[in-house]
């Protein structure tokens, strides 16, 4: 099979990009009934300039044109660093496990690639032990899948939960076991040199070709500041791939939604509700009257202390107001009842035989 030689040293990108997908190249010969389209061709060559000029390209291709092999070939040619990121992660497993392969055997030009996706699809080691190893008592299906994580994680290399495919997507104690941003206790955790999420950046920041999807693009970039919250290496180059999800994506975690409830909820929060001794609700005393509260408690001073549970004035605080609404301005005022708790207060109060 012919060898592409590495570029641009030597002949130039679009050359051999040209070599690629030419009838009898690498392609024809490692693809069974490869034929390239004029579309892909003309893909290819753009993308081939922003390599080798720089700039930006904004291309759209129909479904059946061979984008994926038309912005690969150049990437892997130009020898630079290049992140690709995908809309679902159906195409980030397709170009990671299907078309580099092909790619690596038919160029014949080394290359390394790393698959990246959200912590959250990373098992944290030092979570999972002290959840295996504490006292908490778990169901039998817990128990069972406890067990099973256990032993795949003495196996696994990229501890991604994609590879247990038995474990549901619904796994209840899977949020306390992620390898998440919030989970994460940095350089101080005791397993920071086998986790997997350290792992995976090592070999991204080694790797000639990072694919990644666009969610973890757009958490990267919004918790960049962290310093253990950065996952994605520094690329030169990126390849957005079915960006017409990107949108949609970056409004997650980028926009603010607003809604009603939330306008009623921050009403509540800035202006909490007070209780004023002018309020307009009627007072009903037992001489009959029915004056405003303003007119009939809330003009008076201020009572002298008062023992409710003992129906009288505090000792040595002069008599009480006759208006119960002046102590609480959000009840009801009865001098009646007053009067009446303070004739049976509890030291002349008897008991009566039955």
């Amino acid at each position: 099979m012919p060898e592409v030689p590495a570029v641009p040293r030597g002949i130039g990108l679009n050359t051999a990009v040209d070599a690629v997908f030419a009838p009898g190249g690498p392609l024809s010969l490692a693809l069974d009934g490869f034929e390239a389209r004029a579309a892909q061709l003309e893909m290819a060559a753009a993308v081939a300039d922003v390599f080798a000029d720089g700039g930006v390209l904004l291309a759209e291709a129909g479904t059946g044109t061979g984008k994926t092999l038309a912005y690969l070939v150049p990437a892997i040619l130009s020898r630079e660093r290049v992140l690709i990121s995908t809309g679902t992660k159906t195409l980030q497993e397709q170009i990671f496990f299907k078309d580099l392969p092909v790619l690596r055997d038919t160029l014949g030009i080394p290359f390394t690639a790393a698959y990246m996706k959200g912590r959250g699809n990373y098992l944290c080691l030092h979570r999972f032990e002290a959840l295996r190893d504490g006292p908490a008592v778990h169901s039998r299906e817990d128990a069972i899948a406890i067990e099973a994580i256990d032993e795949w994680s003495r196996q696994t290399e990229t501890g991604d939960r994609a590879e247990m495919e038995d474990l549901p997507d619904d796994f209840p104690l899977w949020p306390d076991i992620a390898a998440t941003s919030e989970n994460c206790i940095g350089a101080e955790c005791p397993r920071f040199s086998d986790c997997h999420v350290t792992q995976m950046r090592q070999r991204a920041a080694e790797s000639d070709v990072v694919i990644v999807n666009h969610h973890l693009l757009c958490a990267d970039a919004s918790v960049r500041q962290s310093a253990f919250g950065e996952v994605i290496p520094s690329c030169r180059f990126a390849i957005v791939d079915e960006a017409h999800q990107l949108e949609d994506v970056a409004t997650q975690y980028f926009g603010t939604a607003v809604s009603n409830y939330r306008f009623d909820d921050y009403a509540r929060t800035v202006t909490p509700p007070t209780r004023s001794a002018t309020t307009s609700t009627t007072c009903v005393t037992a001489r009959g009257c029915s004056s405003p509260r303003s007119r009939c408690c809330g003009s008076r001073p201020a009572p002298a202390p008062f023992d409710q549970a003992r129906g009288r004035p505090t000792a040595g605080s002069g008599s009480p107001h006759p208006c119960s609404n002046a102590l609480d301005p959000m009840r009801p005022c009865s001098s009646a009842r007053w009067r009446r708790s303070r004739r049976r207060s509890p030291s002349r109060r008897t008991s009566r035989k039955t």
